[in-house]
């Protein structure tokens, strides 16, 4: 029998909770923004990014692998890897947009 890892207690309050992980995980470059802008109001997204920093791929903490790679290297700060992005407020995944 494979047991599969169990999810962190955090993910429960994550913006990106209900989505689908193809959004999450997007095969093409300009489909990034949408996935960032779900990280952006989310509660747990420094969790998140502190986390999951070593993940190769996919959104993490509103941020993409290589700004991960970035922050590991030293040249980005932890407090300036998520600031708002422009999307956030017309992406209809936030927990705003979903509770209604």
């Amino acid at each position: 029998m494979i047991t599969l890892p169990r999810r962190p207690q955090w993910h429960d309050d994550a913006a990106c909770r209900d989505v689908p992980t193809e959004v999450m995980f997007p095969r093409e470059h300009a489909r990034y923004a949408d996935a960032v802008a779900i990280c952006q109001p989310c509660p747990v997204r420094q969790t998140c990014l502190e986390s999951n920093l070593h993940e190769a791929y996919g959104v993490w903490g509103g941020t993409t692998a290589r700004e991960r790679r970035e922050l590991r290297m030293g040249r980005r700060s932890l407090s300036s890897a998520t600031p708002p992005h422009p999307a956030a407020s017309r992406f209809p995944h936030t927990p705003a947009a979903v509770a209604s």
